[in-house]
């Protein structure tokens, strides 16, 4: 992996050393962004990860370079396997991929977006099983798509040292209980929801 920390001071200064207009400043780099998104991702100091480049993600880059970073990822050798295991998980086929690092990062993203969709009972209910738990937590908090797919999700369920093993049955066995998990998750307010209606019956 690699970070470019003076990434974005050198992208907007260079079309000022050129005397080039404030408004072509706001145009070049979201361009530039859109372009180059399939070979980077995109990090702010403090907040980590930044999966998707809104308005306002725009205007703090402008106002503050400085605190954005780059990085790029070494993903292949035996991690291709694991990321295998990850495009069954949340569907995505080759026809949607351009490549592993891409791949890499749209899988997280689809991470992102189902903690994003989770309501507040179901982000904070104990009422869920120690690796369901402890994978929530691991969404909750990763940063980082290489940590977290890599490093956090496999240790929440137990496979400490799955990203170095080539053993096929022990990636599928951890695609089980990752589907497992997040089947629990997603369905912890409907288990919460046939509680209260068993109660409510007897």
């Amino acid at each position: 992996m690699k970070f470019y920390g003076k990434f974005f001071e050198q992208l907007i200064f260079f079309p000022v050393f050129y005397k080039l207009k404030k408004g072509f400043i706001d145009f070049w780099i979201p361009i530039f962004l859109i372009a180059k998104k399939e070979d980077y991702a995109l990090f702010h100091s403090t907040g980590g990860f930044v999966p998707f480049i809104k308005e306002d993600t725009i205007d703090l880059i402008h106002k503050k370079p400085q605190d954005f970073l780059v990085k790029s990822y070494d993903v292949s050798g035996l991690k291709v396997n694991l990321i295998e295991s990850y495009k069954e998980l949340v569907q995505i086929g080759d026809s949607n991929s351009k490549g592993t690092q891409s791949t890499f990062l749209s899988i997280f993203g689809n991470f992102l977006r189902f903690q994003r969709g989770l309501n507040n009972y179901t982000i904070k209910t104990d009422k869920l099983s120690s690796k369901a738990t402890k994978l929530r937590e691991a969404i909750m908090t990763s940063k980082d798509p290489e940590d977290a797919l890599f490093n956090l999700f496999p240790t929440a369920l137990g496979f400490h040292s799955l990203a170095i093993k080539e053993d096929v049955e022990v990636l599928n066995s951890f695609t089980n209980h990752i589907q497992d998990a997040i089947r629990e998750i997603r369905n912890a307010y409907d288990e919460l929801l046939n509680r209260v209606e068993k109660e409510i019956v007897s």
